[in-house]
């Protein structure tokens, strides 16, 4: 794995993993270095929700909607 970095289009609460290699993305449906992608993985080793994400933070939106569902603001 490359390390986890912040793209200057994101707030500083946003990081993304970056790896040496594409065959990590590919493995999850990304086009490799070519795409930019939101994963999480259930503790089971499952994917439980993926998105693309572009420069604008497009699929940020999907990522928190989803998360809404799962946690309540006490």
């Amino acid at each position: 794995m490359g390390g986890l970095r912040t793209p200057n289009w994101a707030s500083k609460d946003i990081t993304f993993l970056g790896t040496e290699t594409d065959l990590t993305e590919k493995k999850f449906g990304l086009n490799g270095k070519d795409d930019m992608g939101v994963i999480v993985i259930r503790p089971d080793g499952y994917v439980a929700f993926s998105s693309l994400v572009n420069a604008n933070g497009y699929g940020l939106t999907e990522l928190s909607d989803f998360l809404s569902q799962l946690f309540v603001k006490g």
